[in-house]
């Protein structure tokens, strides 16, 4: 077993719940006829371990049998410990319970037990009509075919054989539907993923040949719930990349429908409701839409405190991602600072606990957000230390928009500091990595030409805050301008050196909070 496969095993054995673990030595009791079972012993000395060290292992088992063949035991423990979970959650979900009872239909087929085969049959198959699992139907299928191939055709006739296929091609084309709009989708959403929003004409153009497809012309052209799904996905996605705000408000709210009129069929999916909640608060909260964003919060909420977490470190993981990142987010963008700062602790913590499961980009998200909050109480050295993380460390795609954002915050912040020979030497760095990219909001083009320039005006004095005001007014305009914007209120900041009043105060009277 390498190095990789024993993490590996470490891993599986650190990522167990309580209830797991104890059921998994209950199955390898029964399983393993030793009176000092050698599975259960490495198990616990691994879980033990917070960080994998063989050479520990080695020592302690040095004088037990199955250290000469250490490889083979480690791989026997990895296979147990996956067969215990398979048994734990045979019945978890319906795609695991459609499983175990085509698994039982087929042992009851090979056992000649064809009646009992077939009405297994017809339970599974009304099972998978009612949550709209279509692979599982052809294979409930297949068997089905089996009985009636064994009966040699009893009962049957041509017209009855000419409704099989049609039933069959009927299933097919659903489920080839569904996945051309996955595809639909995964191609939209991987330049959006990779990149970020739409920064050009020339970019905006790109995605629109996507939405040429005829699958995208009429929402008709989705034939399952979950393809619908989908097409108002790629709508919403579409329309937040390129500014219009209220169109993808729009799908989102058509999405949120169609999951609380189909909810049977996302029940085993929380983090898609989870998601989509999550979306339209964001969006609301840009939009002002202050009561309806009150109400989502409170069906999130509830939603939430209905969810069984306790045997789902991936759900947990993902509620504290979405919902505390969506609480910072809004709390900073209103300059709710002192709020911001009462969760801080708590995302913190989740920070260190879910340290190697959230995404680079998610970790990235949090630590701008931090950034921004500490910059709005005026704790600059402390928000350079989280942009300078986000730099630095946080292994995200340079080509992100939270990248080059860090980069001219990271301006700001060296400018509050004083730092201004650092500045101008910054400024023209972050530009040539900007032009490179070839993908510049006017937005950076114009901080950075404020930057570059900043010994030669008095920065003392309003009136190079007030020109660079007047050019931000007239960008924020511009949907394509939006992104940097929603990052941090530069406008605010100008402001502040205009006026002199505290930059929280005035991100507090742009949102009413004053």
């Amino acid at each position: 077993m390498s190095k990789k496969t024993s993490e590996h095993l470490h891993a599986l054995v650190k990522s167990l719940t309580p209830h797991e673990k104890r059921y998994f030595k209950i199955y390898a009791t029964r399983h393993v006829a030793e009176t000092n079972n050698a599975h259960i012993l490495l198990f616990d000395t691994i879980d033990s371990q917070e960080e994998y060290d063989e050479s520990i292992l080695l020592n302690t088992f040095k004088n037990e049998k199955f250290v000469k063949r250490f490889a083979v035991t480690k791989s026997r423990l990895y296979e147990m410990i996956l067969k215990s979970l398979h048994a734990y959650h045979a019945s978890s979900s319906v795609d695991a319970e459609l499983k175990k009872m085509l698994h039982m239909g087929e042992i009851l087929y090979k056992k000649t037990l064809y009646r009992q085969c077939d009405k297994l049959l017809k339970k599974a198959k009304k099972l998978a009509l009612e949550h709209d699992k279509h692979t599982t139907l052809l294979e409930i299928r297949l068997w089905e075919k089996r009985i009636l191939e064994k009966d040699n055709y009893s009962g049957q006739d041509d017209q009855a054989i000419k409704e099989i296929l049609e039933e069959d091609l009927h299933t097919i084309e659903l489920i080839q539907n569904y996945y051309t709009f996955w595809n639909l989708k995964s191609r939209f959403f991987l330049p959006l993923y990779k990149g970020g929003k739409v920064r050009n004409l020339e970019e905006k153009e790109k995605f629109n040949q996507i939405l040429e497809s005829p699958f995208l012309q009429n929402e008709d052209m989705a034939k399952t719930v979950e393809a619908k799904y989908l097409f108002h996905h790629i709508y919403s996605a579409h329309n937040f990349s390129t500014g219009n705000y209220e169109k993808s408000y729009h799908h989102m709210i058509l999405n949120l429908r169609l999951i609380e009129d189909n909810f049977i069929l996302f029940k085993e999916e929380p983090n898609t409701y989870f998601s989509i909640l999550s979306n339209v608060i964001y969006i609301g909260n840009q939009l002002e839409k202050h009561d309806e964003i009150r109400a989502h919060f409170e069906k999130l909420g509830e939603f939430v405190d209905r969810l069984d977490q306790k045997d789902n470190a991936d759900l947990q993981m993902r509620i504290f991602s979405i919902l505390k990142s969506l609480e910072l987010t809004i709390h900073v963008q209103k300059g709710e600072y002192k709020r911001a700062l009462e969760i801080l602790p708590g995302v913190e913590e989740g920070l260190v606990k879910y340290e190697n499961k959230l995404s680079p980009l998610r970790q990235a998200d949090f630590l701008f957000n931090i950034a921004t909050l500490h910059f709005g109480v005026g704790q600059f050295s402390e928000s350079l230390k989280h942009i300078n993380r986000i730099l630095n460390e946080i292994r995200i795609d340079e080509n992100e928009d939270l990248f080059s954002f860090s980069k001219i915050m990271s301006l700001v912040l060296h400018f509050e500091l004083g730092h201004f020979e650092l500045v101008v030497y910054q400024s023209e760095s972050t530009y040539r990595y900007l032009k490179k990219r070839n993908r510049v909001f006017k937005t950076e083009q114009a901080l950075i030409r404020f930057f570059k320039r900043i010994h030669h005006v008095d920065h003392e004095q309003p009136e190079p805050f007030q020109k660079l005001k007047d050019e931000l007014l007239v960008l924020i305009t511009e949907p394509l301008e939006k992104a940097p914007f929603e990052y941090f209120d530069f406008i605010s900041w100008c402001d502040s050196k205009i006026s002199g009043k505290p930059f929280d105060t005035l991100v507090r009277e742009k949102h009413g909070l004053e």
